[in-house]
This record gives C-alpha cells, structure tokens and sequence, in this order.
C-alpha cells in the first residue's frame, strides 16, 4: 500500500522478499544486521533477514541450486517476490507480465 492506503489499480502491494547470492558469507550477515534487519534464520547455506515492514532478504550461496540464473557476476539480486492484495490481483496481472523476461509462473509455490 502507498500513504494513502491504496495499491493502485494493479493490486501490487509492494516487495515481499528479495533473493540474493552471494559468496561473502559472513560480510552479508553483517551488511543486513548493520541495516537493521532482524535475522530470521541463519544456516550454513541460507540466510532469512526481515525488515520493519515484514518484507524478506533472502541470501543463499551463488551455486545454490533453488536460484534463478545471475544477472550479472559478483554478488546480486536474483529474485524479487511481489506481494498483491488477493487472488483475483495475481489472475488480472499474469496475463500482462508472462512475456517479462524471467517471468516464472509460481502461483502453486506458498511463501516460506
């Protein structure tokens, strides 16, 4: 939702989590603690971080098989997870993003 409690006409309610990879392990619990975010869970090959507003960072090593391919080298974002208002949202939007690039189709997949 935006200030004035509307999510518009496309019933996006903003980013649920974000997946990043990276290799630098221990630095990235650092960086997220230092930004304030609360530590969820912390495994040897996946780290679950939470912001204020309930959204997620979730890092996992780079040759973790669960990610979407890199877009780049290095340490990135490899997955954005948007949140929408209700069903009938998600239904109106599929249609309008399925020719994204990287689309990927997950309505049968419940968030952790």
């Amino acid at each position: 939702m935006n200030a004035t409690g509307s999510t518009g006409i496309t019933g996006i309610t903003g980013i649920d989590a974000i997946t990043y990879s990276t290799e630098r392990w221990d630095e990235a619990r650092t960086f997220f603690a230092d930004w304030g975010l609360a530590c969820v869970s912390h495994e040897p090959s996946k780290q679950v971080w939470q912001a204020l507003t309930g959204a997620q960072v979730i890092v996992y090593p780079p040759d973790a098989p669960e990610l979407a391919p890199a877009i780049e080298a290095g340490p990135t974002l490899r997955e954005v997870t948007w949140g929408v208002v209700d069903a009938t949202a998600l239904e109106r939007l599929v249609p309008l993003l399925r020719d994204a690039p990287h689309f990927a189709d997950q309505r049968n997949i419940v968030a952790e």
